[in-house]
């Protein structure tokens, strides 16, 4: 895992002598209540600070924030699945820097300010270009000159991939001031902002936000042996316990629901001791699967018979991303 300050002041321009005193990631999802699997905006969030957070910091999925964006809930086991398959999905195969553009450009104003501050150790001095409150066709933008003792100078504003739609630039700044632009994008294209000010600049990248779709899939299964009823155990005429275990793994891309995972059970059958039994268990090799055992013990060598078999159910998520200009689907 990246250790967050300096990966950071890297991916967002900062000088590489800006380190935190404190771990900044936090402040890019501390007033999210849900991680919403159809905003490309919430996913950005989660996984820039997941890029970012440092080894102490707890994941995504460790702080619980309950899954959104499919139509049912999914919390815990499941959630965590969701997510895990959701950001692994080639769709959302954006780049780093990209997630970290996304994740700041639609957080509020103070909220960006909060964490770029952070970056650079409260210390935040020269040419800064800030973007916020941004939608897929309109962004914010606040351009701040922040030095000590500097005279008047005429500020330098390059913009690119958009027009400015409100908001003028000055012929002259003074330290101190700023400006305030709404910037209305060219159909999808990525923003490129350049300022110069008095010897100082600063640049952005402000990402084209994709629109995200995501299809939740359920489906019952279950695990029986090729032309037979079920799985058995049976007395082999020794009189001596039979065992059986199995484990099984989810197909790629879904998910067992923990909470459907049942054995059916036909019997035991016959002379047997009490604990003649099947049940579900753990996998401790792959956690994403489950095991099923059984153990027949029989009383006498003529013993019995237990079948068995385990059901459950298997869950997807089904993730695309597209942009404005493109067909509809």
């Amino acid at each position: 895992m990246k250790n967050s300050c300096l990966y950071i002041a890297l991916m967002m321009g900062f000088s590489t002598a800006a380190y935190c005193e404190e771990d900044c990631s936090y402040r890019l999802i501390r007033n999210s209540t849900n991680i919403d699997l159809s905003d490309a905006a919430s996913i950005s969030r989660a996984r820039a600070y997941e890029q970012t957070r440092s080894q102490s910091d707890k994941s995504i999925t460790e702080l619980g924030l309950p899954i959104k964006g499919v139509p049912v809930e999914l919390s815990n086991e499941r959630g965590r699945s969701a997510y895990e398959q959701a950001m692994g999905s080639e769709a959302l195969a954006w780049s780093h820097q990209a997630d970290l553009s996304i994740a700041t450009q639609t957080l509020s104003q103070e909220a960006v300010e909060s964490y770029k501050a952070c970056l650079a150790s409260g210390k935040r001095t020269g040419v800064f270009v800030d973007a916020f409150k941004s939608t897929w066709d309109r962004v914010n933008v606040r351009i701040q000159w922040i030095s000590d003792g500097a005279a008047a100078a005429r500020p330098q504003i390059e913009v690119s991939g958009g027009t400015i739609e409100l908001g003028k630039i000055p012929k002259s700044m003074k330290p101190g001031n700023q400006i305030d632009l709404v910037i209305r994008r060219a159909q999808d294209s990525d923003i490129r902002i350049v300022a110069n000010i008095g010897g100082k600049s600063d640049s952005v990248v402000i990402s084209a936000i994709p629109i995200v779709k995501v299809k939740y899939e359920r489906t019952n299964g279950s695990d029986i042996p090729n032309g037979q009823r079920a799985w058995r155990v049976t007395q082999d005429g020794s009189g001596q316990s039979v065992k059986f275990r199995r484990c099984i793994a989810p197909p790629d891309g879904w998910w067992f629901d923990p909470q459907s995972i049942q054995m059916n059970k036909d019997g035991p059958y016959g002379n047997v001791a009490p604990n003649t039994d099947a049940w579900i268990e753990p996998d401790t090799v792959s956690p994403k699967g489950f095991c099923f055992s059984a153990l027949m013990r029989p009383n006498t060598k003529q013993g019995g018979d237990l079948w068995f078999y385990p059901i459950y159910a298997l869950e997807r998520v089904i993730i695309t991303s597209s942009y404005h200009s493109e067909p509809k689907a």
